[in-house]
This record gives structure tokens, sequence and C-alpha cells, in this order.
């Protein structure tokens, strides 16, 4: 589905932008639910299996959300963690919603060196 299809069906402005957490509508008249879901997990399998192939979850830490915050922002204050991975570890919050003083469980990632992986 392109970017415009995608658009269309859901109505929206090319200016406006897709929000993360937000529901989209699908067009499915080229592919099937099933199919469409099966490459969907196949995709976020190979996405992590990547990303675990060349990091290491050493612990967690809490981290209060302060105002102004999005799921992007917090992301980007530890080294680009992944948003899916902060997400599986914080299953509860609805993070289009989140508000100050929400309270996340942040994954410690290191980044192994080829000698150690």
């Amino acid at each position: 589905m392109t970017a415009n299809r995608l658009r269309q069906v859901n109505n929206m402005k090319f200016s406006r932008p897709v929000i993360i957490g937000h529901k989209l509508k699908l067009d499915f008249s080229r592919v099937s639910r099933e199919d469409f879901e099966h490459t969907r997990r196949e995709f976020h399998r190979t996405l992590q299996a990547s990303y675990f192939a060349s990091h290491r979850i050493l612990g967690t830490e809490v981290y209060i959300v302060r105002r102004g915050d999005s799921l992007w922002t917090v992301t980007q204050r530890y080294a680009r963690l992944p948003m899916w991975l902060l997400q599986q570890y914080n299953p509860d919050v609805d993070f289009g919603e989140m508000r100050a003083g929400t309270e996340l469980v942040v994954p410690k990632v290191e980044e192994m060196s080829d000698a150690s992986g």
C-alpha cells in the first residue's frame, strides 16, 4: 500500500503527520488480512533478531515522563532506543496519551563489539 493510498483510505491530507499509536484503516484489496499479519509479524521478528544480534540488555531503570515528552523523545534520550523495545517493556502504557509523571521502565542497552558478539 502506498503512502498516498494510506492517506486516501484514512481521509488524511498530505501535510497531516501519521502519529504513533493512532489507528489507521488499511486496504486489503490486494492482500488478505492473514497474509498481511504474517508478513508484519515476520518483519518485526527479523527486526528484533537483527537488533539483539548486536545489542544486549544489562538491566532496567525507571524514567519519569516530563512535560512535552513523547515516545520519540524518550527513545532519543536513551541512545536511540528502539520504540518497539520501550513499548515491550511498558505494555500497559498508552504512549499516545502519555502524561508528565508517568513512570516508564527503560531497558539499559549495550551495543556489543564484534569481538564479544
